[in-house]
């Protein structure tokens, strides 16, 4: 209304974080334009450099993003800016890159590397495959006095643990972050293992009635509505194969969260749940075109989470019964680079990969069998007991491939 009567440098940051942040007249493209004109008229606007890399990152354009990213750090050469090139790096697949830009700003500043950067060695370790690193790395920040390094620490430790089949260590340090939040006064609830029983335990009753108990105490009352993990839990309900408290907490959301929902982000993510309650409704025909929807915003904005995105149009072109498609999804999932697959590779790496073999071995495609089988029995070797007998049946399949083989 009134940004017409501002000078032209902050009328223009004004109308971009109108267009990029408000819950109704949010538009992306709009908001890039905006701040490529402030560019123009003030080059050296940090604001602007950041907002076009963070803008361009959430559309998996991440050439682009690196290249705001390097124009804020020559800008402003420092540490804080010199560890987004660094991130930026990782997202474009430049580990090594990554890596000795991290150590350069290690020697320059060891305070800001430990303090502010402490976990960024164990982004370079996944993102190179090495998940062990990973791990040992996080695990370093378990007992830091610093609350914001502590649940890092603790959220990739667990991931990691999950995504090897340590269920049980993966839980305890779930339960050891939530604990930390409440202590801080922000109310969470824990949902690994409620995951688990239904992704690898094969006991998706337990987990609806765990989920039910949990979403009836206080804590997830307490959880502001705005806050409220919606999305986990909606399709948690759904892949757990009871779609009517699915239902009934999609309600939920449009009643209490309107502006949210008729946002372009808003509006893909109700798709996606759309296409999860369906599927445990048994109509994967209906889901399908629900989970493509969510695959892109109507702005242009693609899936936030590329790997998700992916990995539920795998789940419903396999409820279809379209072997070709279900492998082309699951493939575009592990083509994901590592950088940003640490969160659903808890959850989906396992059954991607033991899925894949699945599915070439029912081809008679031998040789991409015994690959993606052989990737599951790798990433599952030191999986808890209780899993292992999902591995030495895998195992026995592969035997018995090799022998076919000669």
């Amino acid at each position: 209304k009134y940004a017409d009567k501002l000078p032209e440098r902050e009328r223009l940051m004004v109308m971009g974080a109108l267009f990029q942040l408000h819950s109704q007249r949010n538009d992306p493209v709009r908001a890039m334009e905006i701040y490529r004109r402030l560019i123009v008229v003030d080059p050296s606007n940090r604001i602007a450099t950041n907002q076009l890399a963070l803008l361009h990152d959430a559309r998996h354009a991440t050439d682009s993003a690196l290249y705001y990213y390097r124009l804020q750090s020559r800008a402003e050469p420092n540490p804080a800016t010199r560890i987004k090139v660094a991130s930026a790096l990782l997202a474009v697949v430049d580990v090594a890159g990554a890596r000795a830009l991290y150590d350069s700003i290690r020697i320059e500043d060891s305070l800001f590397a430990a303090q502010q950067a402490g976990l960024f060695p164990a982004e370079i370790a996944y993102a190179a495959g090495d998940r062990a690193g990973a791990r040992a790395v996080a695990e370093t920040m378990l007992d830091s006095p610093d609350d914001g390094n502590r649940l890092s620490g603790i959220y990739m430790a667990s991931a990691v643990a999950r995504t090897t089949g340590q269920l049980a260590t993966g839980e305890r340090l779930e339960r050891e972050r939530v604990a930390l939040q409440v202590s801080r006064g922000v109310p969470e609830v824990a949902f690994s293992e409620m995951e688990n029983d239904v992704y690898f335990r094969g006991s998706p009753r337990e987990a609806v009635a765990t989920l039910d108990r949990a979403l009836a105490r206080a804590a997830w009352a307490e959880i502001p509505v705005v806050q409220r993990p919606y999305y986990q839990v909606i399709s948690l309900y759904a892949e757990a194969g009871a779609p009517a408290q699915a239902r009934r907490l999609l309600a939920e959301v449009r009643r209490e969260l309107p502006e949210r929902v008729a946002t372009p982000g808003g509006e893909r993510a109700m798709a996606a749940l759309e296409a999860f309650v369906l599927l445990a409704e048994g109509a994967p025909a209906n889901a399908l075109p629900q989970a493509r929807d969510a695959l892109e915003a109507r702005d242009g904005t693609p899936a936030g989470c590329a790997a998700c995105a992916a990995s539920l149009m795998a789940a419903v072109f396999d409820s279809l019964g379209q072997a070709d498609s279900t492998i082309h999804w699951l493939e575009r999932f592990l083509a994901v680079p590592l950088s940003e697959r640490m969160g659903p590779d808890s959850w989906a790496l396992a059954i991607t990969q033991k899925r894949l073999g699945e599915l070439h071995d029912a081809r008679g495609d031998r040789t991409n069998a015994l690959r993606h089988y052989g990737e599951f029995v790798d990433l599952w070797r030191d999986a808890d007991p209780e899993l292992q007998p999902i591995v030495t049946q895998v195992r026995a399949r592969m035997a018995e491939l090799q022998r076919q083989g000669g």
